[in-house]
């Protein structure tokens, strides 16, 4: 039968319970408070995180430096200034189209 929602609520709930005990996460964590600022004075940055990279809408195992924009654009579209890192100190950046949530 497939998952219910429960189970893939727990499921999702024990991946992302393990992302401080990742090797990267340290070395990410300190990534992100250096660039955090500068990322998000970006007009196109609405949010800065860490978590699994995304290829063609499936995650993966690796711990990354997420970058939300408003909305996703090919790279040939954009200008020289336009376009974010694909890394950053060592780390893999995943840009991806979504917003921060706001208290």
């Amino acid at each position: 039968p497939p998952p219910t929602m429960t189970q893939d609520l727990q499921e999702l709930s024990n991946k992302y319970s393990k992302i401080p005990n990742h090797p990267d996460y340290h070395g990410l964590t300190q990534c992100l408070k250096e660039n955090r600022d500068w990322l998000l004075q970006r007009a196109d940055v609405n949010a800065v995180s860490i978590g699994y990279k995304t290829i063609n809408g499936v995650e993966t195992e690796q711990l990354v430096l997420v970058i939300k924009v408003g909305k996703k654009r090919p790279e040939n579209q954009l200008t020289q200034d336009q376009v974010l890192p694909k890394e950053i100190d060592g780390y893999e950046t995943d840009i991806t189209e979504g917003y921060a949530r706001r208290h």
